[in-house]
């Protein structure tokens, strides 16, 4: 469950707030000295002016643990006139090799947030246009998962990625050493 403060839940009530949602990512990279993918130790936020499209992240009632709600999958659109959500070593490229990673990053199971909530908490009125003096964010995790499936549009110069639950990563799990393990 969730938990947020006072002036969160007062300012869903609030017409001087609005909504707002933000979208993170971690690449996902192969270390030499520990043979096995890393993720990067810090989420990195999209510029809004980057993302094209959240889809409505559905949450569906778990009718094994019924106190549960569970999301399967979003799909996240990002602008890419740049080619900079390609692949390769340009440089534009999100996944060309730095000084983290000699080899570059894997878009294959790059993990994306999405944190929605409420800006202007205990700040100014956006009706009177004010830059919320003494407001601020905050925002809550609605969904983590793992890149997917990646498709490119040359025509609206975007991408769409399929995010999927962190339940992904059992699909890619060798079952045999987890239960001999167990």
């Amino acid at each position: 469950m969730k938990t947020v403060t006072a002036a969160f839940t007062t300012a869903q009530k609030r017409i001087e707030t609005y909504p707002i949602y933000r979208v993170y990512y971690k690449r996902r990279y192969w270390d030499t000295g520990t043979t096995a993918y890393i993720y990067e130790t810090s989420w990195t936020e999209l510029s809004r002016s980057e993302i094209v499209r959240v889809q409505p992240i559905v949450h569906q009632f778990d009718t094994v643990t019924q106190t549960e709600f569970k999301v399967s999958n979003i799909v996240l659109q990002f602008k890419n006139d740049l080619q900079e959500w390609k692949e390769g070593s340009h440089t534009k490229s999100k996944f060309k090799s730095d000084g983290v990673s000699s080899f570059g990053y894997e878009p294959y199971l790059m993990k994306f947030q999405v944190k929605a909530g409420f800006s202007n908490i205990g700040g100014g009125d956006i009706r009177a246009g004010t830059s919320f003096p003494g407001g601020s964010d905050e925002l809550v995790t609605v969904f983590t998962g793992l890149a997917a499936a990646w498709q490119y549009d040359s025509t609206s110069e975007s991408v769409k990625v399929t995010v999927e639950g962190l339940e992904r990563l059992l699909l890619n799990g060798d079952a045999e050493r987890i239960t001999t393990t167990v």
